[in-house]
């Protein structure tokens, strides 16, 4: 039932046109490998994917790229792509090796989905078949892995300057009465100036509230 249901699904798609052969081939097939279906969340596993075809024919990677990220629950995929490594077809087989990333803990399945093989010439013929499902676990690793990141340098707990203020230098430009009575003028000029503003606003105001009432009393 679920086979004919499938079909049925595939007759659907614009390419039946040009199908060469479905289902069971054979000639065409694809299998999944995985560095391991236990993984922590910490760390990354690898998918090899090898693809057998007659020769002329080449699985369409963009697909199976597609469909390995797809993903039907709610929120972002919990897996994620980080590197593609395509091999050249080698007689009748073709491999890919995906490297990929947990992104949330959980039970999941993962598939290649459907498997397009594509010929090559003017006249394109188009065999598809199905992936197996596979079932896999990100767990939250008891303990992380031996890694030994860069420490950051810590900070100071010292009060004094960073940069070395040696007696000449301190003499000269700290303790100097010029540098210090120049310094003291710039404060007192920025406090005068922001004084400045404020009476200016003030008698705006004023002044504005003056002309009201003239104007209101002619």
């Amino acid at each position: 039932m679920i086979r004919s249901f499938l079909f049925f699904i595939f007759l659907l798609n614009p390419f039946v046109l040009s199908l060469h052969c479905w289902g069971q081939n054979p000639e065409f097939s694809g299998s999944m490998s995985f560095s391991k279906t236990q993984i922590p969340s910490y760390d990354s596993f690898t998918i090899e994917g090898v693809f057998t075809s007659p020769k002329g024919y080449t699985v369409d990677k963009a697909l199976l790229r597609k469909n390995l990220q797809e993903y039907l629950g709610v929120g972002p995929s919990p897996l994620i792509l980080r590197s593609e490594k395509k091999f050249p077809k080698n007689g009748n087989t073709e491999k890919v090796l995906y490297t990929i990333e947990p992104g949330a803990i959980g039970n999941y399945e993962i598939s290649f989905g459907e498997m397009i093989f594509v010929s090559e010439g003017a006249e394109q013929k188009i065999a598809g078949v199905l992936s197996e499902v596979f079932p896999i676990e990100i767990i939250e690793g008891e303990k992380l892995p031996d890694y030994k990141p860069e420490i950051a340098p810590l900070l100071s707990l010292s009060t004094r300057i960073p940069i070395t203020v040696d007696s000449n230098n301190r003499k000269e430009f700290l303790e100097n009465p010029s540098i210090q009575e120049k310094e003291n003028e710039r404060n007192l000029n920025i406090f005068l100036n922001s004084k400045k503003m404020y009476r200016a606003i003030a008698l705006l105001i004023i002044t504005g509230i003056a002309l009201y009432f003239v104007a209101r009393n002619n």
